[in-house]
C-alpha cells in the first residue's frame, strides 16, 4: 500500500492478465491489479486498474510499477 496524494494504491501481483496482442489474441500476460482506495483502511475502493509487463508498463521493477500508477492517477 502507498499514498499517492490523497489516495491509497493497493498493488498484487498477477501472472494471468489478459490482453490483446498485436495479432488480436489473447495473451495472459504478468502485471499488476491495482486498487485505489480513498481511505487508508481501505474501506472505499474508488477505481482499479492493472498494469501489464509489455502493455502499460515496460518491467515489474518497484520504480516502473510506481510510474505507471503515478502516470494512471494523473491521466
Amino acid at each position: 500500500m502507498n499514498k499517492y496524494g490523497d489516495v491509497y494504491v493497493t498493488t498484487c501481483y498477477d501472472a494471468f492478465i489478459p490482453r490483446e496482442n498485436d495479432a488480436g489474441k489473447t495473451v495472459l500476460c504478468e502485471g499488476y491489479y491495482c486498487q485505489v482506495y480513498s481511505d487508508g483502511n481501505f474501506e472505499n475502493e474508488i477505481d482499479n486498474f492493472c498494469l501489464v509487463k509489455g502493455f502499460e508498463i515496460t518491467d515489474l521493477s518497484e520504480e516502473t510499477v510506481d510510474a505507471g500508477i503515478r502516470a494512471y492517477l494523473c491521466a
